[in-house]
C-alpha cells in the first residue's frame, strides 16, 4: 500500500466535509450577511481576517486538515495554522473578535445541533 498524495484525495476529503462547509455557510451568511466565498478577496483587513481566522477555527474543530481548509478560502496551509496561531489571543484581547466569534460559533452549534 503506497501513501502519497494526490489531487483526488483532496476532492475526497472534500466531498466528506461538505455537510460541515454547508453548515459553517449557514452560520457565517446569518450571522455577517454573506457566504464564505467573500473570504477569498485579497485583502488583510480586519473585514476579511476575522471572518477567515473564525471559519479556520470551527474547521479545524471538525478536524478539517489545514490544506482542504485554505483550499476552501483560497490560502496555503501555513495561512491557515498562522489564523489558528492568533485565535486565542484575539479572543482573549480584542472585544469585537469575541463578540464576532461568539455569534458565528453560536450559530453554527444552533444549526448542527438542530439536525
Amino acid at each position: 500500500m503506497s501513501c502519497y498524495y494526490n489531487e483526488n484525495s483532496d476532492n475526497i476529503e472534500e466531498i466528506l466535509y461538505l455537510p460541515i462547509f454547508k453548515d459553517i455557510e449557514i452560520a457565517f451568511k446569518e450571522t455577517l450577511g454573506y457566504d464564505i466565498e467573500r473570504l477569498k478577496i485579497k485583502s488583510n483587513t480586519q473585514v476579511y481576517v476575522y471572518p477567515r481566522i473564525i471559519f479556520s477555527y470551527l474547521c479545524r474543530r471538525e478536524n478539517i486538515s489545514l490544506r482542504i481548509i485554505g483550499k476552501k478560502i483560497g490560502k496555503d496551509h501555513s495561512s491557515i495554522s498562522g489564523y489558528l496561531a492568533k485565535y486565542d489571543a484575539y479572543y482573549k484581547n480584542d472585544k469585537i473578535f469575541k463578540l464576532l466569534a461568539d455569534a458565528i460559533i453560536n450559530k453554527y452549534k444552533e444549526i448542527k445541533n438542530g439536525k
